[in-house]
């Protein structure tokens, strides 16, 4: 929590130099990750030259590489796949919340946990899959399926 008021204090002069001196209309920023929307690339281009330049002369920092891509082809940001019509887990989270569930699933298998710790701690995770509006109802179904609950595969319905 901490390392997120740092990165806000400290590039709140980068957000108002975006938004102000810039002029750029669609652009958002999660402590380090930012994304800004333009109507072509050569508009992206003179925007991340004068976002570098200004990084570099007033806050000594660099930016990461970056990526340009067209909406329509999706983006991965905070965990996710932005679409223009939808949000999808990207491959990444979906992956860690396979082997994040997958180990909750032994831990109670092993006796490690109980049911209502099982319970909680997979609560936890499916709130992450479910924030936003993020369309992961398909791919939730399919992780629960596979659980096994005394040594069968899960019922779901």
């Amino acid at each position: 929590l901490t390392s997120q008021h740092f990165a806000n204090f400290y590039l709140g002069a980068f957000d108002r130099f975006v938004k102000e001196a810039l002029r750029v209309k669609s652009y958002v920023r999660y402590m380090d990750d930012m994304v800004i929307w333009a109507e072509t690339r050569s508009e992206l281009r003179s925007i991340e030259d004068s976002c570098q330049t200004f990084l570099s002369n007033e806050l000594t920092l660099q930016l990461k590489p970056t990526i340009m891509n067209r909406t329509s082809h999706g983006m991965d940001f905070l965990g996710c796949r932005l679409y223009d019509t939808h949000t999808k887990l990207s491959r990444r989270s979906r992956v860690r919340f396979q082997r994040k569930f997958k180990k909750l699933e032994v831990e109670f298998l092993d006796g490690r946990i109980d049911e209502i710790e099982l319970q909680q701690r997979a609560t936890s995770l499916f709130a992450f899959t479910r924030a936003a509006g993020v369309s992961s109802w398909h791919f939730r179904r399919r992780v629960v399926e596979q659980m096994q609950v005394n040594g069968r595969m899960a019922r779901t319905g």
